[in-house]
């Protein structure tokens, strides 16, 4: 099913207890997929706390039946990919690797940083975080998520 871009602005409240977020009226979080929140775009962390930290926005896609329901806010509105990507900058190929198998890594660290041994071929495979069956994985960056939903 087809989706639209679109940025959505949350304000925000600090006070001792924490921070309050108030999303408009208009978002449903069961339809949306959060691709980025501002804050966790490293270019953009210090711009939310120049504009007082009052509000940040959040990037994500809504599949096109319900995207009149969000557009009907004056704080939601479409973007285009190019919009998208120039917002996320330098983070649209940023990835995070995970350990999946602990057993079979840690092993492997203590072989080659212990024992001084060198890694086999298989061995290496294994660290592969693009292998599927390595005790590593990769998470997909913002741009391969906007490709697999072909916005």
């Amino acid at each position: 099913m087809a989706k639209k871009l679109l940025k959505v602005k949350i304000k925000r409240t600090r006070t001792s207890g924490g921070t309050h977020y108030q999303y408009p009226a208009q978002y449903v979080a069961e339809r949306f997929i959060v691709l980025v929140y501002e804050t966790q775009i490293t270019d953009k962390f210090d711009a939310v706390v120049a504009r007082g930290d009052a509000d940040e926005y959040v990037i994500g896609l809504v599949e096109d039946t319900f995207a009149a329901q969000f557009l009907s806010s004056p704080d939601i509105v479409e973007i285009s990919r190019a919009e998208a990507e120039a917002f996320i900058g330098a983070d649209l190929n940023k990835y995070t690797e995970k350990v999946n198998d602990e057993g079979k890594v840690i092993s492997l660290l203590i072989k080659v940083a212990v024992k001084k041994e060198t890694l086999t071929a298989d061995e290496l495979k294994a660290l592969d975080p693009n292998d599927p069956a390595a005790g590593m994985s990769r998470s997909q960056t913002l741009r391969e998520v906007m490709d697999r939903y072909a916005v």
